[in-house]
């Protein structure tokens, strides 16, 4: 053969080969094309109650109906009623398919603020909710979504209570977000992270079904990998009803009677429905609970083939139904069921069943007529969510094996349908549908009134796989959580129910949906169980309020919490330790098994034979050349086994050998390193004298040391425990004569089984050797914070990298009180000992008693290893610790299932009318509907509030608990009033990123701060969502560093004749308060001035002129002005008053007399000032900010017993009836009020009446 003939022969292979790597891209991209897509899970709510598939399918078997009268609650419908079609604005119906309490939410849940709530479209909360409740029953918890490639895609759009708002005259910053149709689905993608497509479609009754296709499509191109699809209805508005009612499309009793004789028209009804879809191949390897598979559909548009546009043809649906059936390569002989459209209407209904007969029925024999029905007759037509509850219907009927009969109220069969030459037939009682030879199809028509039409091709869902048999643990921990303690037992109480209907399913499934397969909230109750009937006891214990669980106060705080390991020395050790874990755990068998062959070339016996020797055989593994590198296998499997359950640690601490074993976990070095040098340690450990001895003495450490100054060369303290427990070690007979002089002295000493003396003089010989081996290893800084045996404290830098510490470590005392300590300061929240025995937790708590931190071990020696896991693993997710549910099954196989949704705890959250407002409502749940005739005007609404009071000096001023005080005080008060939360149920160390906040709300709070503080915080600062405590103690730090600013005053020009002005004339040249503006803090301003001119109607006032006028007043001003820079709060022109501005308006003034008096003139311009009885019962902010500054700048101070007061004299105009009013207030230095006692009329004041009128000049 030539060369050049086997150059070509090889270029031809090579082709070859690339011809079939491109034939193959490409039947991966037409198998792509054509992939089915799973349903994986549905939410509904739905008329009649139908809140969930369940109630919604045992509606339908039942063949109820669930239309109803229209509420009375919506509007009046009998003011609105007519029999008369052509009768002015009336209807003719009463009746439709109605959700119950519309007006519910539970917006807390969703981080959504009451503030915003009553803004959002319920169409758009219902949806929300309903998506939810959808993934739940996917098993895919939505928190763990975020940033996935899921789209959304809604039918929604009829925009009622946008109209609703309009008439109610309301608009706030939420309005357009909250009733904008493209925000239903941007809502969803918005809250969960998703970043898939989210497309909301108006396509009239067609929507949801447009919505179903098009997340199809999305899905195949590999847009999303995970879709919700669905739609939702409302009827909040009566004039829909009167329009349709003049087209003469409604029935007249609000029903679809579809396929009836007495078909007259539809029956409008609401609704909610949604699909979970996932391409086939992703469910599967997912190991979800598939419900249906979606084939294929098409969507077409009617054309102008028809009379007009909301009139379909034969020719088009055919086109359509033919195409999704193409589609999917389903010959139409194999589809035994199609859910029409079907509206009831006398044209609609005939031209439908026969395109669908006209295409289905090919090749139909006659025995086997197809069946058809619609949901409609039973709901009435959802509209805008029409197209999934067919779909949602026929998914049911698949996996149910039954199709649900037609509802009692149809008796006639329409006679202008051909139904036995069609070969059609409708199911008039419950017809089994069951699995057989070949694969069940249906198809699902939506015919839009726009003349856009949808069809889809369902088939049947594979059989599940097999589950294969491997490892299974014997107990399971189920995992419950909710936002609120009643939403929790409402829960509990909804799962019990399931299980008591449904006692036959599998325990392991049901806890690993429930854990992996929903979202965890701050009130949680985790159960252990080995059967499903053990577990629905527990859980009707909680749902009737037995077994409410109280999580650790240290682990509420928000934030993650911080886990301190503790790794146990030796001394712990026994045959079988973690046996159970062995056999039915593959993360801890792996990590054993690792650790077992790492060993094997070492260790004279395998570890195995050590650990788990055979029945008969014995056990080194008390000899510590077994024991020390024993001890580190299972302490690291045990390790392994938390952190593969998301159980990380903060901080490690071990005590002796489980220093190495917490190195190693921290990264210090490799798991081989790590146990090559503990086997060395262990061997050269093992070839001493077995001379020693050690014992714990209970008495203090100096004491201890003490007794040991004798013998010191030979015996040493080993550990220090606690306080007074302390381990001595060293040659037998200087540890028993240190022992006879204790015990003499009456202290209690315990001495310890143990092979060598460790941590004494007795380690010395082999530091050489050790420190060689020390030597070899590889070191690193540690990942995670060590506490020191040696030291006692958090391991500096590279201190556990060097191989000096190691050898000191052999002989140096074990620090493990102090090392608590530190673990306490460095703000550990649990401590988890991770070891074979508890050994540690006993002396920790004697270290730390007042620790409220709970106590967890991994296993106890004697107990069930399962039941002790997995009880700690509890006691850590109830007290907030997140879990990895899935890396808590992952090695096991396990399925999603179908399990109870959210207990949502649902409040009514509605827009009222506004004062003023000419309001027409066509509802009765915000207002009294009127007739249509009404107009409503547009009436604009300020939503702006004034903040309370501050005092910007005064703050500044006071002691850093006033400060934290008043500032975390106002800021709930701002926090209340910006998310419309009452301010009772505002938890100070809640991040309100939970309470919803959003970008609008963060400007809302920061223009809020700006104007009470002038701190100007930064946006991105608001939006990280601190707490309120953490947002008050930043804001209080900012103060306290703040530089005063002092408001510039000009001294008035000299007046040479002071013009008095007469009450009824004087110019108002105070601060006024501006209506719906919010007050804004003015800085100090002192200064000494003069009286000029003053005015009184009163002899008792001139005389008090007299005595003022001889005198130099010294007047300290400051105060809330208006936000208006016109409206200052102070004004010192000639001849004009000056008042003390006491809250948001002037209305008053203060003044302090040479003679060292305090007066405090609470009269304004007129009218009345705050009378005592009202500033008594101010808020400590209010008192304190409208005097401290004013206090503090004066520095007068009356001593009275112990305690240093101001006093300060008030008196009041006489009030309508001619009462006086005068009193005294008396504050401590940082001027909290301590006391308010009415006096008599004040003799400074003639006890009368006092200033009116001054004019004052800077001296």
């Amino acid at each position: 053969m030539s060369v050049k003939t086997k150059d070509n022969q090889d270029l031809l292979k090579r082709a070859l080969v690339t011809i079939d790597k491109l034939q193959a891209k490409v039947d991966a991209l037409e198998r792509a094309k054509s992939e089915p897509i799973a349903v994986v899970g549905i939410g509904c709510r739905l008329p009649g109650g139908a809140n969930d598939p369940e109630s919604f399918f045992q509606m339908l078997r039942e063949g109820r109906d669930a239309t109803s009268d229209m509420p009375a609650e919506r509007w009046d419908a009998d003011a609105y009623y007519d029999p008369d079609p052509d009768a002015p604005l009336k209807m003719y119906t009463r009746r439709g398919g109605f959700l119950d309490q519309v007006d519910q939410f539970d917006p807390q849940f969703f981080g959504i603020s009451p503030r915003e709530a009553v803004s959002m479209d319920p169409a758009q909360r219902i949806f929300l909710e309903v998506c939810w409740e959808a993934l739940e029953r996917a098993g895919q918890a939505p928190d763990k979504l975020g940033g996935t490639r899921t789209g959304v895609f809604v039918g929604a759009g009829t925009e009622e209570y946008a109209h609703v708002i309009e008439a109610a005259g309301y608009c706030d910053t939420h309005t357009a977000t909250g009733n904008i149709p493209g925000f239903v689905s941007g809502r969803i993608s918005y809250l969960l992270g998703l970043t898939g497509p989210s497309v909301t479609l108006n396509t009239t009754c067609s929507s949801s079904l447009a919505a179903v296709h098009t997340a199809m499509q999305s899905l195949r191109a590999k847009e999303c990998d995970m879709a919700l699809a669905g739609g939702v209805n409302l009827i909040l508005r009566v004039s829909p009803f009167v329009a349709l009612c003049k087209i003469r499309m409604l029935s007249r009793d609000g029903r679809c009677k579809t396929f009836d004789a007495s078909a007259d028209g539809y029956g409008r009804s609401e609704g909610c429905g949604v699909v979970v879809l996932k391409r086939l191949s992703d469910a599967q390897r997912s190991g979800d609970h598939i419900l249906a598979l979606l084939r294929g559909s098409s969507m077409q548009q009617n054309g102008s083939t028809t009379s007009g546009i909301t009139v379909t043809s034969v020719p088009a649906q055919q086109s359509l139904i033919r195409e999704a059936l193409a589609n999917t390569g389903v010959e139409p002989s194999q589809v035994s069921y199609v859910e029409a459209h079907g509206t009831g209407t006398t044209l609609g209904d005939p031209i439908e069943v026969q395109a669908i007969a006209s295409v289905v029925s090919e090749g139909r024999s006659a025995d086997q007529p197809l069946m058809i029905g619609s949901v409609k007759a039973n709901l009435g037509h959802s509209e805008l969510a029409a197209g999934v509850t067919g779909l949602i219907k026929v998914v049911l009927s698949m996996h149910h094996e039954e199709l649900p009969p037609y509802p009692s109220h149809l008796t006639q069969r329409n006679p202008a349908i051909a139904w036995n030459d069609l070969k059609v037939m409708l199911p008039t009682e419950i017809t089994p549908w069951p699995r057989g030879n070949g694969r069940r199809f249906a198809g699902v028509n939506s015919l839009g009134g726009n003349g856009l039409n949808v069809h889809v091709v369902v088939e049947e869902a594979p059989l599940p796989s097999p589950v294969p048999v491997g490892l299974e643990r014997p107990r399971h921990m189920f995992a419950l959580s909710a936002t609120r303690e009643t939403a929790l037992s409402a829960l509990a109480g909804r799962y019990a129910r399931h299980l008591a209907k449904h006692p036959s399913l599998s325990l392991a499934d049901v806890c690993f949906t429930a854990g992996a397969g929903r979202s965890h909230f701050k009130h949680r109750a985790a159960f252990q169980a080995t059967s499903v009937e053990q577990l629905r006891t527990q859980l009707e214990a909680l749902a009737a309020g037995s077994g409410v669980r109280t999580r650790s106060a240290a682990l509420r705080r928000s934030g993650r919490p911080k886990i301190a390991f503790l790794f146990t020395g030796q001394g712990s050790q026994y045959v079988g330790m973690g046996r159970a874990l062995f056999e039915t755990q593959p993360v801890f068998r792996r990590a054993i098994l690792e650790c077992e062959e790492v060993l094997r070339p070492i260790l004279p016996k395998p570890l195995l034979s050590v650990l788990y020797p055979e029945v008969g055989q014995e056990s080194p593994i008390d000899e510590t050349e077994y024991t020390q590198p024993a001890l580190f296998a299972v302490e690291y499997a045990l390790a392994t086994l938390w952190r593969s359950w998301g159980i990380e640690p903060s901080i490690v601490m071990g005590h002796s050998v489980g220093e190495y074993v917490a190195a190693c976990v921290a990264g210090v070095f490799s798991l081989e390193e790590g146990l090559r040098l503990i086997a060395e340690r262990g061997r050269l450990m093992s070839t001493l004298p077995r001379d020693g001895d050690m014992v714990a003495v209970f008495a203090t450490e100096a004491r201890v040391t003490a007794a040991l100054a004798p013998v010191a060369n030979d015996v040493s303290i080993a550990a220090v425990n606690g306080p007074e427990e302390i381990v001595i070690s060293g040659a037998r007979d200087g540890v028993n004569k240190v022992v006879e002089q204790l015990t003499a002295e009456g202290i209690k000493t315990r001495r310890l089984t143990v092979s060598h003396a460790f941590h004494s003089p007795l380690m010395s010989p082999i530091r050489s050797a050790f420190t060689e081996a020390a030597s070899r290893v590889n070191y690193a800084a540690p990942r995670v914070r060590v506490i020191s045996n040696i030291t006692g404290r958090a391991a500096k830098g590279s201190e556990l990298s060097q191989p000096s510490y190691w050898v000191e470590h052999v002989q140096a005392p074990v620090r493990f009180a102090d090392g608590l300590r530190a673990l306490h300061e460095h703000g550990c929240d649990a401590f988890l000992e991770v070891g074979p025995q508890a050994t540690l937790l006993g002396l920790g708590k004697r270290c730390l008693p007042d620790a409220v931190q709970p106590w967890l071990p991994s296993l106890r020696k004697g107990h069930d290893e399962w039941e002790s896991l997995l009880g700690s693993l509890g006691a850590l997710y109830e007290s907030g610790v997140d879990v990895d549910w899935a890396g808590f099954d992952r090695d096991y196989p396990r399925r999603r299932l179908p399990l109870p949704t959210y207990a949502f705890q649902r409040e009514r959250y509605w827009v009222e009318p506004q004062e003023g407002a000419q309001v027409h409502v066509e509802t009765r749940s915000f207002a009294s509907a009127r007739p249509l005739e009404e107009v409503p005007a547009t009436v604009e609404r300020s939503v702006e509030e004034e903040e309370p009071g501050l005092h910007l000096e005064a703050l500044r001023l006071a002691s850093p608990e006033v400060r934290n005080e008043e500032v975390s005080a106002w800021l709930r008060q701002l926090v209340s009033r910006v998310f419309k939360l009452a301010e009772a149920d505002l938890d100070s160390q809640e991040p309100i990123l939970n309470l919803g906040l959003d970008s609008l709300m963060a400007v809302d709070m920061k223009e809020r701060i700006k104007r009470g503080f002038d701190i100007d915080l930064s946006l991105a600062e608001l939006l990280e969502g601190p707490s309120i405590a953490a947002l008050s103690e930043r804001l209080g730090q900012m103060l306290e560093q703040a530089t005063p600013r002092v408001l510039a005053v000009q001294a008035p020009a000299p007046s040479p004749t002071p013009v008095v002005r007469p009450r009824e004339t004087a110019p108002s040249t105070g601060p006024k308060k501006a209506q719906g503006k919010r007050p804004v803090i003015n800085h100090q301003c002192v200064g000494t001035w003069k009286l000029v001119s003053f005015e009184s109607k009163t002899p008792d006032g001139r005389n008090f002129i007299d005595f003022v006028s001889k005198k130099t007043m010294r007047l300290a001003l400051s105060a809330l002005g208006s936000v208006l820079p016109s409206a200052m709060p102070m004004n010192f022109q000639p001849n004009a008053p000056v008042f003390y501005p006491f809250g948001p308006s002037p209305i008053g003034h203060l003044i302090y007399t040479a003679e060292g008096h305090y007066a405090l003139d609470m009269g304004s311009q007129g009218r009345r000032g705050f009378g005592s009885e009202e500033l008594a019962t101010a808020s400590p902010m209010a008192q304190r900010s409208a005097l401290m500054t004013y206090i503090s700048s004066s520095g007068k101070f009356t001593a009275e017993g112990d305690q240093v007061i101001h006093k300060v004299e008030a008196h009041l105009y006489p009030d309508e009836v001619g009462r006086d009013h005068a009193f005294t207030m008396e504050f401590d230095k940082n001027g909290r009020m301590i006391a308010l006692k009415p006096t008599a009329p004040s003799p400074l004041f003639g006890g009368k009446s006092v200033l009116t009128y001054a004019t004052w000049e800077r001296v």
